[in-house]
């Protein structure tokens, strides 16, 4: 039979957008009165091939898409290349940690009115989107980060 592949979109204190494989099985589940075998369905895992969220691009949140255009928009009408480092990919432009963070709340990255409902919103995007390898970050300067690897 073939599998079936699922995906993890939402899951409470656990990793979105991982995979795993399963496959139906039938199995015999008892006798009806003419004799004749009744069978249903179970759902069986598939062992061997694992399936992780490495082989694919993760799945971003609310939070994380806004924030990314927001940076996107940021790099665009203020953005700057910002001093020579070891740390920063060379002539890639930045924008400073807060006007990312400014761009962002006008973008409505939090439905709280306060700073700390922003912060703490900005906190997640921009964790989510640094360990996705999309956003590059040298306190205080953030960098947008191609699909390919490379800056842009």
């Amino acid at each position: 039979m073939d599998n079936i592949i699922a995906t993890i979109e939402l899951m409470k204190d656990g990793s979105q957008g991982d995979e795993f494989a399963s496959r139906l099985e039938v199995v015999e589940v008892g006798i009806d009165d003419d004799g004749d075998k009744i069978t249903s369905c179970v759902i069986v895992p598939v062992e061997g091939s694992p399936i992780t969220s490495h082989d694919k691009p993760a799945r971003l949140t609310k939070g994380a898409k806004i924030a990314l255009a927001a940076l996107r928009e940021a790099i665009g009408e203020c953005g700057a290349i910002p001093p020579a480092s070891n740390h920063i990919p060379a002539a890639v432009k930045c924008v400073t940690q807060d006007q990312w963070r400014d761009y962002a709340s006008r973008r409505g990255i939090s439905n709280g009115d306060t700073k700390d409902a922003v912060r703490k919103a900005m906190s997640r995007a921009s964790d989510a989107l640094i360990a996705d390898k999309l956003v590059g970050c040298w306190s205080p300067y953030v960098w947008a980060i191609g699909s390919s690897g490379s800056c842009r």
